[in-house]
């Protein structure tokens, strides 16, 4: 996946595109899909929830990185950015907040966080106004 300001980009081939090599340079030819993008309002939602338990976990003594303006961005896991990684000693947290809008198309991302090995995965669901729900 790559990232190209605030959208995201995942490339996918389907099986008869990984079949067609291009001979001279040995590479498949891959279709550029765009994640579903939320409204504004839903973004902005979003953004609040990530802050606010980027903000609960950092005064809880974790070093926390965030996909967010301002703060440190998390290193990427399996070709995706989590919305929040925290660290304190031994201690891992990858974090994942969503929308209702995009539960199920994003699966496969918080799906590759759940499975990084020596983390506990978390994931939210960003309500209105900013409020964040527990999901997993």
């Amino acid at each position: 996946m790559e990232r190209f300001g605030r959208k995201r980009f995942l490339f996918v081939a389907s099986a008869k595109e990984l079949r067609n090599v291009d001979k001279k340079r040995g590479v498949r030819r891959m279709a550029k899909v765009e994640l579903m993008k939320r409204t504004p309002e839903r973004q902005s939602d979003h953004d609040k929830c990530v802050e606010t338990i980027a903000n609960k976990w950092k005064s809880d003594g974790y070093t926390v990185e965030a996909d967010l303006p301002n703060w440190n961005r998390p290193p990427e896991i399996g070709g995706y950015i989590p919305d929040i990684m925290a660290r304190k000693d031994t201690a891992t947290r990858v974090c994942e907040v969503e929308t209702e809008e995009t539960m199920e198309q994003h699966r496969p991302q918080w799906e590759t966080f759940e499975r990084k090995y020596g983390a506990s995965f978390w994931l939210y669901i960003a309500e209105k106004g900013g409020t964040c729900r527990f999901a997993k």
